[in-house]
């Protein structure tokens, strides 16, 4: 086993087990009040949620890839092996990219982060969406991700936002505290909820494209 490659296991490894014990605390601990935290089932409509269950999953799949291939470490072992896990964990690290600055750069400054920042959101808002995007630009760099990888991380996003409308428009967008539009995202009508969710997919693909090229330009300092 490569030293180099010691360091992004250890992430996974705790990426893979914080997420369930993070969640499951979730189903059993009600947060503090006016911290945004899920409080359980109903966590699962949140986006925070589930993008941090899927970057749990990849990173078992990924450690499970791992485990099977064993002590191999030739290059073109690593990119059979590999490759589909590393997709992914690039479409999970992305999804829980778009909470991390969705929550640094708006919901922080606007609600305070001593509100973002705490219970179980502290591990869903910060650690894991960090630990998630570090884990997946420094894991395998033999791999390398092709433009219709970087278009694939536009799926979570595109999936919530279909579901999520789809909803309201079936059910109705009812009233707060019962609102099936939890988001706020149509409190300025359809077409500028449509729009939020299609610059979300533009972001999510540019985060998706800016982690492809740290991984090649670290690829490229390691010869």
């Amino acid at each position: 086993m490569k030293k180099r490659s010691v360091f992004p296991i250890v992430i996974d490894i705790l990426i893979a087990i914080l997420v369930p014990l993070v969640w499951l605390s979730t189903l059993f601990v009600r947060g503090e009040a006016g911290t945004l935290e899920p409080v359980g089932f109903r966590g699962l409509r949140f986006f925070t949620v589930l993008s941090n269950l899927v970057a749990g999953l990849a990173s078992q799949i990924y450690l499970l890839s791992r485990i099977k291939r064993g002590s191999s470490t030739g290059d073109e072992e690593i990119r059979k092996t590999a490759s589909l896990p590393l997709k992914l964990k690039l479409v999970s690290a992305v999804a829980v990219a778009i909470t991390f600055f969705t929550v640094l750069l708006f919901l922080g400054p606007l609600y305070g982060y001593r509100y973002m920042y705490t219970g179980s959101n502290l591990f869903f808002h910060l650690l894991i969406p960090l630990l998630t995007m570090i884990g997946v630009t420094l894991t395998e760099l033999e791999v390398q991700f092709t433009k219709k990888d970087i278009l694939l991380t536009a799926l979570p996003v595109l999936i919530y936002g279909v579901l999520y409308i789809g909803n309201i428009l079936v059910n109705g967008i009812g009233e707060w505290p019962n609102t099936n539009d939890w988001y706020g995202f149509l409190n300025w009508g359809y077409p500028v909820g449509i729009l939020i969710f299609v610059v979300l997919i533009g972001i999510s693909i540019a985060i998706g494209a800016a982690i492809s090229k740290i991984r090649n330009l670290l690829q490229s300092l390691q010869h």
